[in-house]
């Protein structure tokens, strides 16, 4: 070797190997076990860190800030998705509210009013049917109602469920990224 250049022999980390260091290197690949380090410099002193563990951090601070984003998005998705499905419940409310019910009740109390008047069992039986006819076309209109705003529903609420979901997995991360060294 060169008598200029000062050399230093450090181990290797992964395979405890002597290696010589020149004050040029900045990385290299160790000639026994060819495992990837860089030489690191700081106050006098000269170490040797794997590079997998320096990718391995700033990896680590990617998922940290793609987590970080990805919750504010989340959130912001969530809330619209839940402001959607309240119009829908307060959409299908205001239709199906009691208007139908009122009408009904109405029919009956007339149909009542027309059977205690009637003295003929024909006008009796009529006025009967004056009282069931809306209510069981009330009932099939609330039935057919539902299940539309089910049907309207389900995506809905699958899709929230998702949205919740990846927030969940990302909170996850970011406090178990929390937890680590350096964090």
């Amino acid at each position: 070797m060169n008598k200029n250049l000062k050399t230093i022999i450090l181990k290797c980390p992964n395979c405890s190997a002597n290696l010589d260091i020149t004050p040029q290197m900045e990385s290299f690949a160790c000639g026994y076990c060819g495992t990837q380090q860089m030489v690191q410099r700081s106050g006098g002193t000269v170490s040797l860190k794997l590079i997998g563990d320096a990718i391995a951090r700033v990896q680590v601070g990617t998922d940290r800030t793609a987590s970080e984003l990805a919750v504010r998005r989340l959130r912001g998705d969530l809330a619209a998705v839940d402001f959607v499905i309240q119009r829908e419940r307060e959409d299908s409310n205001a239709k199906n509210g009691g208007g139908g019910y009122i009408f009904c009740m109405i029919c009956c109390v007339g149909a009542f009013f027309l059977f205690m008047q009637g003295h003929e069992e024909k006008f009796g039986l009529i006025s009967l049917a004056a009282a069931v006819i809306p209510i069981v076309f009330y009932r099939r209109l609330k039935s057919a109602a539902r299940i539309r705003f089910t049907e309207r529903m389900q995506p809905l609420t699958l899709n929230r469920d998702r949205i919740d979901s990846e927030l969940q997995r990302h909170l996850a991360l970011l406090n178990n990224q929390s937890h680590l060294p350096g964090h």
